[in-house]
């Protein structure tokens, strides 16, 4: 029996208190960096309300688009489709993408206190770049759950912000030390000039996390880069945090429209799911396979978060039959803490679950387990929910594992023959975790709720 929680939704993912149970609820649910306590004795807690001028603004439409009449409490009476797509449109997604504009707005002023007033080397202080680099893990876990669900805004437009945002797997290294030296040199590029492999959060964590300081760029193509790796370790950090200090303002914004379009207070993109106003969902069934089609991003933890560095697909073609060199975050090594937050996602999708802003507990709204026992198929939603419970212990037994380093030690042989029973390699039985639950996903899920199959994922390893 889900429990019914009564809330002024239309207003309360603008108030400060929300946010911050929205991270008691990230504390609890997900991964986090910095525990519940450290988090309320952290500077980051002083500045949750601050916006930053220059905030790039989204689509316009109304400031104000508030649900129709019955919604107030989507988690009261009997479950529907429509309320199970506003609770998990309100409760899940839009406080994820406020948590992501959040955490990229302290990630820049944690930029600008560490390197944005430095003249020379020396003054940036390293306690401050290190509280920057810890600061921007956790703006990456934050955007790692929101792009959990690629539902709406994050992916619209051939996923215009979400690349803009974090484009992983493309990546220039060589492109971010020739930004790097023409910022120094004083005739950088506009952050909104610059390619996608060259912006973002994925470029921050090279700019942030690259310990060797060197370059991948050709000597013969880029003399000057070239030029720039004899200075000082101490100049070029602060080279690379005021380019990071840039990239972070854009970040910021980006994410501000990511959650602006969220808002129940503001474009309240949640409406569309049961409002016929989208020509994409003219139906709650059409809606409803929306919502579902997300859910499949899990193919992508799978798939190129863990079988292709593993060695278990064909795409990895290397000598040694593995490829840590194509794991997540090379830089900043956490891989596997990445991989958690993204399942925790998925599984409060999967239940409606979201932090009460009243008490700032858990709380299991109307998910698509309730689907599943509406349509008289419980002890699929039973099977379902203990795969992914399985999966999520695993995971968190193991996130703060180096994944590349644990590639490179593991037997590629007892990884390949690891199954979820048999766990001779954790990280592979970990693989075979993530499978049951996208096989449920494709076969019981989909036919019992008589739903279209989504688009098939690239690189479907099943």
């Amino acid at each position: 029996m889900k429990k019914s929680v009564t809330q002024n939704m239309t207003a309360s993912l603008t108030k400060a208190t929300m946010r911050t149970s929205l991270f008691l609820g990230a504390c609890t649910l997900s991964v986090s960096l910095i525990g519940c306590s450290d988090f309320f004795n952290s500077p980051k807690n002083t500045v949750t309300n601050e916006r930053s001028a220059g905030e790039v603004q989204g689509p316009k439409r109304p400031d104000v688009n508030p649900l129709p009449p019955g919604f107030e409490d989507p988690n009261a009476g009997k479950f529907s489709e429509e309320k199970m797509m506003v609770n998990i449109g309100l409760n899940v997604i839009a406080s994820a993408a406020q948590d992501v504009a959040l955490e990229t707005s302290v990630l820049e002023k944690r930029l600008v206190k560490a390197c944005g007033q430095a003249q020379q080397a020396e003054d940036l202080d390293m306690a401050d770049w290190e509280e920057a680099r810890m600061q921007w893990k956790r703006a990456m876990l934050a955007y790692h759950r929101a792009d959990t669900f690629p539902v709406g805004p994050l992916w619209a437009d051939d996923k215009k912000l979400s690349s803009r945002i974090y484009a992983w797997p493309l990546f220039n290294p060589c492109g971010i030390d020739a930004e790097t030296v023409k910022t120094k040199e004083g005739i950088g590029t506009a952050v909104t000039d610059l390619p996608t492999p060259v912006r973002g959060l994925g470029a921050m964590e090279y700019l942030l996390f690259e310990e060797g300081m060197k370059t991948r760029c050709n000597a013969r193509a880029y003399p000057q880069v070239i030029k720039w790796t004899s200075l000082s370790v101490e100049e070029r950090r602060l080279d690379r945090c005021r380019v990071a200090l840039k990239l972070s303002s854009d970040v910021r914004a980006l994410a501000q429209e990511f959650a602006d379009e969220w808002n129940p207070s503001g474009r309240n993109y949640t409406r569309r799911f049961i409002d016929k106003s989208d020509a994409s969902m003219p139906t709650v069934m059409s809606a409803t396979n929306a919502l579902t089609d997300s859910l499949f991003q899990i193919e992508s933890l799978k798939d190129q978060r863990l079988a292709r560095p593993l060695g278990l697909m064909k795409e990895c073609a290397s000598e040694t039959g593995i490829c840590p060199q194509d794991a997540e975050h090379q830089y900043a090594g956490f891989a596997l803490e990445s991989a958690t937050a993204r399942l925790a996602a998925f599984q409060d999708v999967y239940l409606g679950r979201f932090s009460d802003s009243a008490s700032g507990k858990s709380v299991n709204g109307f998910g698509f387990d309730d689907f599943l026992v509406a349509r008289g198929h419980g002890e699929i939603a039973t099977s379902l929910g203990e795969a992914i419970d399985k999966a999520r212990r695993g995971f968190s037994a193991v996130r703060t594992t180096n994944l590349v380093e644990a590639i490179g030690s593991m037997s590629k042989d007892e990884c390949v023959a690891s199954t979820s029973t048999d766990r001779k390699v954790e990280i592979c039985a970990l693989y075979q975790d993530v499978r049951v639950i996208t096989t449920s996903l494709k076969t019981e899920f989909l036919a019992v709720l008589a739903l279209r199959a989504p688009p098939t994922y690239q690189g479907d390893n099943d």
